[in-house]
């Protein structure tokens, strides 16, 4: 019995899939229609995976620093160090046991799918980067959310356009909708979302009904978030003001310096995962190395407890 069950879960959602393909073509309903609706649904189902995630590394968070401490020794105390660590070595195992699908991480591998395999993104790799990020950043890893959810969101999206059968051209659209969507729902700013989507997935290629989509999908996202997570953005300024005229040359300098600050830290980046490759690597095991990074984290964390996690 076992052995057929697969097959029919996949004969399931191929029926499914021609059900709804051929109820669209019987309503005959214009392409731009078609386009918002599932431009909405992808900001829904991006909004409900990014909630999810919010929730999923403060339940982690939880349990990993207020949970399991207590009920080691009733306050936490030195035991906070070892969480870190907990957490690096079972990423470890994840990768070893699924090490392909683990290089395949970031807003990178989003960008790559949108513009050399048509938005798909293998739902397992989906899977794969939700976990990955919930333990990491549960755990204390110091990383922020932006890139996990980024791939969540278009993972989410790629794997619904599959579903009903959309064409590689919409399926690639509505993945970087997606991407931006979750992006505007987990820091609660759709104009953000919109431009993201727009600069980085899709490398500022624009097109108005693409502009379309992740405005809808960004909107639909933002509002699934405020249900769910509040009504507060993430980044809140009482006041702006931009001062005098004279003065508007300093945006200028404070652009060209963030832009050398970053320069500098992906050259730092690179330089680090050079050095860990070439020769850590060579006589430490991954496992061991991961570790080691844990518990420097946690040795930081002990004395500045605001580094752990999204802190």
């Amino acid at each position: 019995m076992s052995d057929h069950t697969p097959i029919n879960w996949i004969r399931l959602v191929y029926d499914f899939r021609h059900r709804i393909q051929k109820r669209l073509s019987q309503i005959g309903l214009p392409d731009y229609t078609v386009l918002t609706i599932f431009s909405v649904l992808t900001g829904i189902v991006a909004g409900i995976a990014a909630v999810t995630f919010h929730e999923a590394v403060e339940l982690v968070h939880y349990l990993s620093f207020e949970y399991l401490p207590e009920k080691i020794n009733g306050s936490g105390g030195v035991w906070i160090i070892f969480i870190p660590v907990l957490g690096m070595l079972l990423q470890s195992l994840m990768r070893y046991m699924a090490p392909v699908t683990a290089r395949k991480r970031g807003v990178m591998e989003v960008i790559k799918s949108v513009a050399m395999r048509g938005g798909h993104i293998p739902f397992r790799t989906t899977l794969f980067h939700f976990l990955a990020p919930v333990i990491c950043i549960g755990t204390g890893g110091t990383v922020g959310p932006e890139g996990p959810i980024a791939q969540l969101g278009g993972g989410m999206a790629s794997k619904m356009g599959s579903l009903f059968g959309l064409p590689e051209s919409r399926r690639r659209m509505l993945t970087a909708a997606g991407s931006g969507a979750a992006i505007a729902a987990v820091f609660n700013t759709p104009l953000g979302g919109i431009f993201f989507a727009l600069e980085v997935i899709l490398l500022n290629d624009f097109r108005s009904p693409t502009f379309s989509a992740l405005i809808l999908a960004s909107v639909a996202a933002s509002a699934i978030s405020r249900v769910f997570l509040g009504n507060t953005p993430t980044f809140i300024f009482d006041s702006v003001s931009i001062g005098p005229y004279q003065h508007l040359y300093l945006y200028a300098v404070l652009g060209i310096a963030a832009g050398l600050v970053s320069l500098i830290y992906l050259r730092y980046s690179q330089i680090i995962a050079h050095f860990f490759k070439q020769h850590v690597h060579r006589w430490l095991p991954l496992w061991a190395a991961m570790a080691l990074v844990g518990l420097l984290v946690g040795l930081c964390g002990y004395f500045y407890p605001d580094i752990f996690g999204v802190g």
